[in-house]
Formats: C-alpha cells, sequence, structure tokens
C-alpha cells in the first residue's frame, strides 16, 4: 500500500494548429483573423491511496482517491484577442485507477495506469457571439453558470523514485 499525491499542469497555447492546414474552427473551416483554439491552463490535485499485491510500486495496482482540477481556458480568439467562450470551472472528484509499475532498480521506478473520474463541475462560462441589427452585426456576451455532474477518462505514465526502501 502506498500513498500516493499527484500535481499535473497542462497549459495550452494553440501555437501547433496555427501552423497546420487543418484544425476546426467553429463549423469546420477557418474564419478569417481567427486563432484556433485552446489558450489557458488546467491544473489537477490529487491524492490517492494505492494497492499493490506483490510488493509496493512494483506489478499490478489499484488506486482510488480525491481529485481537483482547474480550468482556465480561452477559445476561439480573433483578431483583438477577444475570446468567444471563456471557461473558469473548477471539478472536484472521486477517481479509480488500474495499472502496472515496473521496478527499474531499488529506487527508479516506471509505471502506467488507466481509469475514470467522477465528480462535480461548477464556475462560470462566458461565451460571444452577434446578432444582426438595423443590417449592422451587435454583439453579444452571455455569461452562464456552470453546475454539472462531471465523468472524464484519465491515463497517466509515471517515472519516479521511491523513497524509505
Amino acid at each position: 500500500m502506498a500513498l500516493r499525491p499527484g500535481a499535473d499542469f497542462a497549459r495550452y497555447l494553440g501555437w501547433a494548429s496555427r501552423i497546420l492546414p487543418f484544425g476546426p474552427v467553429g463549423n469546420g473551416e477557418r474564419e478569417a483573423g481567427q486563432i484556433p483554439p485552446d489558450f489557458g491552463q488546467t491544473t489537477d490535485l490529487s491524492v490517492g491511496w494505492a494497492y499493490f499485491p506483490r510488493r509496493v510500486l512494483d506489478g499490478f495496482s489499484l488506486e482510488v482517491g480525491a481529485q481537483g482540477r482547474f480550468n482556465r481556458t480561452r477559445s476561439y480568439i480573433d483578431s483583438q484577442n477577444v475570446a468567444k467562450e471563456q471557461h473558469h470551472t473548477n471539478v472536484y472528484s472521486g477517481h479509480a485507477l488500474v495499472g502496472w509499475t515496473f521496478r527499474l532498480s531499488d529506487w527508479w521506478y516506471l509505471g502506467a495506469s488507466a481509469g475514470a473520474s467522477l465528480g462535480y463541475e461548477h464556475g462560470r462560462e462566458q461565451t460571444v457571439g452577434y446578432v444582426l441589427s438595423n443590417n449592422r452585426n451587435m454583439e453579444v456576451i452571455t455569461y452562464d453558470r456552470v453546475s454539472r455532474a462531471n465523468v472524464a477518462f484519465e491515463g497517466s505514465l509515471r517515472v519516479g523514485v521511491a523513497f524509505g526502501q
């Protein structure tokens, strides 16, 4: 058995989709002046209890735990740096993972796991749209509260050092 804390940070820059000729925006076609999504970051913090039937950090493993995911993303940025969509949400969930860990030495290990999480997401979203009024496009900004169940599938690869041998 082991207590396994975790921290992950993902930053979205959208640079790859700017240099590739494909990459859906809106209806699947690029619109003039738009930079494809996504910009922002997602941070995951978790703690789990892991069970290893053979030896700690060696072989088959089961993990259950709790996790917090903090999303701050902006999508469909136009040439004036205005996002059509913004998401500022937090997800609090429980997770379960099944995996396998390879012991490389007494200290080093390599692990892979897959599973799912079930939780609750809350926060806010902003959407920018346009309506035609008096033959002019008028910008309409919609603010929505987010409050919904969240199911996510997850996988991880870990390289680590085991302390306390």
